[in-house]
């Protein structure tokens, strides 16, 4: 009951902001989320809802064990482990996603911090606006990717995992620690990022898997 009150309260504040329509006003850069962070979150909310017109923060937002958009930084954040379905882990990949921009731009290029620009052509359709090989246009690209997917995998979406509506009472904080599942503790990651330029990005074990022209296949390309 107390964690139902405080994360709706965080709910209430963090996810339900006024929505923002992009304009021209120049892209900035902070370390501050109190100065860019609720623009920046009425961007990513933005094309959530034209990719999936029935899309609601309550449902989709605390959900699984990376889809838990609280704190300050719901965006970057790292999640909680291993996904629960197909549709947890379409946040799984976007925060992976967000961790590729911050080790190839550096620490300050985070979802919360830099707003990108769109670009739309007569049909309508929507494209990242910022040079490519450039943090914000990193950042787009993760944002785009992410909406997509989540609206095609909104299928999945299973009430048990949800943290307020779970008839059972899924509590992110008990079933997703970072070190479930079987992994051995003594193996080494060598985590690399694969895509970049106009291309999301992808995270891989390069012990076990390829980057082969922004597209990650088992074994070599």
């Amino acid at each position: 009951m107390i964690k139902f009150f405080i994360n709706s309260l965080a709910v209430g504040q963090m996810l339900m902001g006024p929505r923002d329509s992009l304009d021209d006003e120049p892209d900035t850069e902070t370390a501050s989320i109190g100065l860019l962070g609720p623009r920046r979150w009425s961007q990513l909310l933005g094309l959530m809802t034209r990719y999936n017109p029935d899309f609601d923060t309550r449902t989709y937002f605390a959900y699984g064990c990376n889809c838990q958009f609280f704190g300050d930084r719901p965006m970057s954040g790292p999640g909680g482990g291993p996904p629960m379905d197909k549709l947890d882990r379409t946040c799984r990949e976007y925060r992976n996603c967000q961790k590729c921009t911050r080790m190839q731009f550096g620490d300050e290029c985070r979802g919360e911090f830099v707003r990108y620009s769109e670009t739309v052509d007569a049909l309508g359709n929507y494209k990242c606006g910022d040079e490519p090989g450039t943090c914000a246009r990193a950042i787009c690209e993760c944002d785009h990717r992410f909406a997509r997917e989540h609206a095609d995998k909104r299928e999945f979406y299973n009430e048990e995992n949800h943290s307020f509506y779970s008839p059972s009472g899924f509590d992110d904080r008990v079933y997703c620690p970072a070190s479930r599942g079987t992994r051995n503790r003594d193996y080494q990651a060598d985590l690399q990022c694969c895509g970049g330029e106009s291309k999301p990005f992808l995270l891989y074990d390069a012990n076990a898997k390829s980057c082969c022209d922004g597209i990650v296949n088992e074994g070599g390309c």
